[in-house]
């Protein structure tokens, strides 16, 4: 498979990112000018940062005292009716791999589905289902900009898809 990210913006008013994806099945048919076997547009709902539990190497848990607690005494004390809070820290959550494993996985899907054709949100655009149109229903224009709510445009490593090309 190969694949160009043509646009990596927002939907505007939402805290979705848009990303519109052509497909080759081949850098080859890229290469000789071939038109895209497979058109998507992602709306993905992408978290640039987020929060883990702090545990130790042994896998022990930090409460949020300071002490650690065993997995398994946690969960006891959890079901004895006990409140335990625990100790998180930030994390930063790679948002290249997060958009690459969605594309990743929707080509998958598409492929067992045999689609082909625009599975965009433009219903002017024909899907194909095993060479056979797919009937659309008219859908609204989704508008995008570069509002980038969650701050997910502004990362270096999501900058660097756009117009990326990328051979699986």
């Amino acid at each position: 498979m190969f694949y160009r990210i043509n646009e990596v913006s927002t939907i505007r008013g939402t805290e979705f990112t848009y990303v519109h994806v052509d497909f080759w099945r081949r850098k080859s048919h890229f290469d000789a000018g071939d038109p895209p076997f497979l058109t998507n547009d992602f709306h993905m709902q992408l978290q640039p940062t987020g929060a883990k539990i702090v545990e130790r190497d042994d896998g022990w848990l930090k409460l949020a005292g300071g002490d650690y607690i065993s997995p398994a005494q946690f969960e006891a004390r959890i079901d004895a009716g006990a409140e335990l809070a625990l100790e998180t820290e930030p994390v930063t959550h790679d948002l290249r791999a997060q958009i690459l494993t969605n594309i990743d996985n929707y080509w998958a899907a598409a492929q067992l589905g045999e689609l082909s054709g625009d599975h965009t949100s433009d219903s002017r655009k024909q899907l194909y289902w095993r060479n056979r149109p797919v009937p659309q229903q008219p859908t609204p224009a989704i508008v995008r900009d570069n509002s980038d709510p969650k701050g997910v445009l502004a990362r270096r490593e999501v900058k660097d898809l756009r117009g990326a090309k990328i051979e699986r």
